[in-house]
C-alpha cells in the first residue's frame, strides 16, 4: 500500500492556500484548463469549480480509476510533496505532474513545514523541482512568494 494515498485531510481541503491563490491570482475561467493533482478521494475542488464554470479536472494516486492524458495550462498541489516519504516518492511525484504539462504550464505549489515526512529544505526540493523539469525537457521559472502568500510557489515551465 502507498502510503501517500492516506494523507488526505477532507477538513482542510476547503482552505488550502494553493486554491484560493490560484483562483484570485493564476486561473483565467473559461480559458486555462486546471488539473488539481494530489485532490483527495472527494475530489474537493474540482466538484465545487466545475459548476462554475471552470475546466477543472482531478488526480490522486487513492482513485485508481483516472486515467487522463490531457495536458494542463494550470497545475494546482496543495500539500503533496511535503508528504512524500523518500527521494524515489518525490522524484516519482514530480514525474506524474510533469507528465500532465506543457510548456507554458503554470503550476501552484506549496511545501509547508508540517506535516512533511522528508528533512528536505526549500533549497533541495527546488533543486528536484528543476531537474524533474529538465527531464521532461523544460526549464522552471519559479516564485517564492511572500507577505501573506509565503510558503506558495508559482513555477511557470518554458
Amino acid at each position: 500500500m502507498d502510503t501517500r494515498t492516506k494523507t488526505y485531510r477532507k477538513n482542510f481541503t476547503p482552505k488550502a492556500r494553493v486554491y484560493r491563490y490560484a483562483l484570485d491570482h493564476v486561473i483565467t475561467k473559461h480559458e486555462d484548463d486546471v488539473l488539481d493533482f494530489g485532490c483527495g478521494k472527494d475530489n474537493y475542488w474540482s466538484n465545487r469549480l466545475s459548476p462554475q464554470e471552470y475546466s477543472i479536472d482531478g488526480y490522486d494516486l487513492s482513485i485508481d480509476e483516472y486515467m487522463i492524458e490531457k495536458k494542463y495550462s494550470v497545475i494546482l498541489v496543495s500539500n503533496v510533496l511535503n508528504v512524500q516519504e523518500t527521494e524515489d516518492q518525490l522524484e516519482d511525484t514530480l514525474d506524474s505532474i510533469m507528465r500532465f504539462a506543457q510548456s507554458g504550464t503554470i503550476i501552484v505549489w506549496n511545501y509547508p513545514s508540517g506535516p512533511r515526512k522528508m528533512s528536505l529544505d526549500m533549497d533541495a526540493l527546488h533543486e528536484y523541482v528543476k531537474v524533474a523539469a529538465d527531464d521532461n525537457g523544460y526549464t522552471t521559472l519559479t516564485d517564492c512568494l511572500k507577505g501573506e502568500h509565503q510558503g506558495l510557489y508559482v513555477t511557470t515551465l518554458i
